[in-house]
């Protein structure tokens, strides 16, 4: 699903072929394509028609060559590739599953921004280079490179490597199970999500490496901690995204060109009024948003929906399938009752846990009712009805 999503994002169209494994898929794609008539000689009549494809297959090799750009999905572990047809044409090869697809669908928007901006930078720095060639007031500094359009080129580099960066300590979205639950019991939906959840448990993850940059902020945070400087520092910090937010602007660009070419043609007092009126800008409205912002997150805080996860696991995934019947209700939440049961806030909660609902709580999520005891629920937010309704497993 996040794939998916990515690719539709923007003003992308999306193209499935009519695969019994993406059967559930299809309602999502803007066209279906048969597989009737071959996939390369669908890709060219839609380049053709002046489309720019991408293409996430498999095994089409040649579909893959005739792309504009083939992203190949190698088989997972475990899967049996033997006999499986060469991606030798793909621009680039995924070995990780559909994580490294979803990194690759998911870069498109990031990569037109950097585009987009590059391209503005790179205007901008052959402007101010023409305006400080046709005035002459250039002032060579000995051993350095002092041309914009250096500068620029500059710029627009280090916006790159950032926009890489963040892409890739972007987290990766939950993972998504799919299935037709709505045609299982609460039993068999109970068994299926704890053993699924098991068998993903794998062990914890790795510490990251940690570098240079992440030992100065350490020991920058334990300094601030030691001199009672923490809330300061940490205000400081938030006030800085701020303004950093707000320098996003589309006129900053404009106002910072016009800034440098006036101090380029000799105005220099016109160069530090403009720097000055945008940079104060910048701090008041930051200071506007951070104020905001806290504000939102006391009345977001004051809102916060706990949950009560219970600890139990059912003994069909302990004892075996065969020892406790689904039929068998009693047996099959046996326990359930004198569980011990934790209180959290209701986000840390996972696909598969057990909650526990008493007088008066709320609903934490989406969930299948196990068992209940004279259980009514008030669904006027979502359905109108006047009075609480009762439900029944």
């Amino acid at each position: 699903d996040a794939v998916v999503t990515a690719a539709r994002s923007g003003r992308r169209r999306l193209l499935l072929t009519e695969h019994v494994s993406a059967a559930e898929l299809l309602p999502w794609a803007d066209q279906t394509l048969p597989l009737s008539t071959p996939l390369d000689e669908q890709v060219r009549r839609l380049q053709q028609d002046g489309q720019v494809v991408l293409l996430i297959s498999t095994a089409e090799d040649r579909a893959l060559a005739a792309a504009d750009i083939g992203v190949a999905v190698l088989p997972g572990p475990g899967t049996d590739s033997v006999g499986a047809p060469g991606v030798w044409s793909a621009d680039l090869i995924c070995s990780g599953g559909m994580a490294q697809v979803w990194r690759i669908t998911s870069a498109l928007d990031d990569a037109r921004q950097v585009s987009s901006k590059s391209a503005h930078l790179s205007m901008g720095g052959s402007a101010l280079g023409a305006l400080i060639a046709a005035v002459g007031t250039r002032q060579a500094v000995g051993g350095l490179t002092t041309s914009p359009v250096y500068g620029a080129a500059f710029l627009a580099q280090f916006g790159g490597i950032r926009a890489a960066r963040r892409l890739a300590c972007r987290p990766l979205p939950p993972a998504r199970i799919r299935g037709v639950w709505h045609a299982l019991g609460a039993r068999e939906t109970l068994r299926i999500l704890t053993a699924l959840d098991e068998a993903t448990a794998g062990p914890p993850a790795a510490e990251p490496a940690t570098g240079t940059v992440r030992l100065l902020g350490d020991a920058g945070h334990a300094a601030a901690v030691a001199t009672g400087l923490a809330p300061l520092t940490r205000w400081a910090g938030q006030l800085l995204s701020a303004v950093r937010e707000e320098l996003r602007d589309p006129l900053t660009p404009v106002l910072a060109l016009g800034a440098t070419a006036s101090a380029a043609v000799g105005s220099s007092i016109d160069a530090v009024l403009v720097g000055g009126v945008m940079a104060g800008n910048a701090v008041v409205s930051g200071a506007q948003r951070l104020r905001a912002e806290r504000a939102l997150a006391g009345l977001v805080l004051t809102q916060n929906i706990r949950a009560r996860r219970v600890v139990w696991t059912p003994p069909a995934v302990v004892e075996g399938l065969e020892a406790t019947p689904l039929s068998d209700r009693v047996r099959f939440f046996a326990g359930l009752d004198t569980a011990a049961v934790h209180s959290l806030p209701a986000r840390e909660l996972r696909i598969g846990d057990v909650i526990a609902l008493g007088p008066s709580d709320v609903v934490p999520a989406d969930a299948r009712l196990l068992v209940s005891d004279r259980l009514e629920i008030d669904e006027a937010a979502l359905t109108g009805e006047p009075a609480p309704v009762a439900k029944d497993p």
